[in-house]
């Protein structure tokens, strides 16, 4: 089981970077501008290893780690992702757009967490719904993203070659993140059932580990590059992502309930979570590194209550 682990984050890790690669490649064709792409496509393409690894669990007949991946992934872009960053680099800040964007998370955050408190299940109608809260959020976001001769500011995540070729590697890379969530999900359901552990435990620290290393990965190099507001832009496209496409799908395809642990506790966690990052981002336009240092630690402890 720790070997399907092991190589499922493999699977998972290069999937997500030739994904990105492609996605970023068709997108920079599209003249988006840095912000958009990486409040959209980046974040589309860096959230499919959650979408992919949720989707096939819900079908396996395993929601706990469906809604601890989308719960822990938050929880860890917001904290370890967003945190990691800022103390390499400060995350400079538009505030305006951080109000926009950042305030479409808030509000999807709490909105999942009184669906969680309120009915304690996602189900068909719940899922459309997400769905389409997600379809007005990318309308908003391309009406005021899309600027002219955008692309060369992302030039280093851009794929020199043709049409072709990028969708190729979308389509590789798709392929690689299907077959590794297939090894990753069984791998991780071994593992709580050999330490007697329950299913959402296991989604939201290990599963939520795994498939948030794309956007560690993207963010951090975005960062080291001085596009720290992709990356800003990634963490809080990601979330929401996250949270309306990948709960708003898998409840579609087959409704389940929430455990009542991740609504006792870790929906505090990911709503506080989200109020610090924003906090934090809104505070002199910029996250500082010793800001950065504070969410590190905040992930830290978060993962002391599991015993890792």
């Amino acid at each position: 089981m720790y070997i399907n682990i092991l190589i499922g984050v493999i699977g998972l890790f290069f999937g997500g970077e030739v994904m990105v690669r492609g996605a970023v490649s068709l997108a920079s064709r599209l003249k988006l501008s840095p912000m958009l792409i990486g409040l959209t496509v980046l974040a589309l393409a860096t959230s499919l290893p959650e979408l992919v690894v949720s989707m096939r669990s819900v079908l396996m007949g395993l929601p706990g780690i469906a809604i601890g991946n989308a719960v822990g992934s938050n929880i860890t872009n917001s904290l370890l992702v967003l945190g990691a960053v800022s103390a390499l680099y400060p995350v400079l800040t538009n505030k305006e757009t951080l109000f926009r964007d950042g305030g479409m998370l808030l509000i999807t955050t709490c909105v999942f967490v009184v669906i969680s408190l309120l009915i304690g299940s996602l189900g068909m109608m719940t899922g459309i719904f997400m769905l389409f809260l997600l379809g007005a959020y990318l309308r908003i976001s391309y009406k005021h993203g899309k600027i002219e001769g955008a692309a060369e500011e992302v030039e280093e995540l851009i794929v020199k070659s043709n049409l072709g070729v990028a969708l190729i590697l979308v389509l590789v890379g798709f392929g690689l993140l299907y077959f590794s969530a297939n090894i990753f999900v069984d791998g991780a359901a071994d593992l709580a059932r050999s330490f007697g552990i329950s299913e959402a435990v296991i989604g939201l620290t290990i599963v939520a580990l795994g498939t948030s290393l794309p956007e560690l990965v993207a963010s951090v190099v975005a960062a080291f590059r001085k596009h720290t507001e992709m990356a800003l832009g990634n963490v809080i496209g990601s979330n929401i992502f996250n949270i309306l496409l990948i709960m708003g799908s898998t409840s579609i395809v087959k409704p389940y309930p929430i455990d009542a642990e991740v609504i006792n506790r870790d929906m505090w966690v990911l709503l506080g979570a989200t109020l610090l990052m924003g906090a934090f981002a809104y505070h002199k336009g910029k996250i500082s590194r010793f800001e950065g240092a504070l969410l590190l630690c905040a992930y830290v402890i978060y993962l002391v209550q599991f015993g890792i």
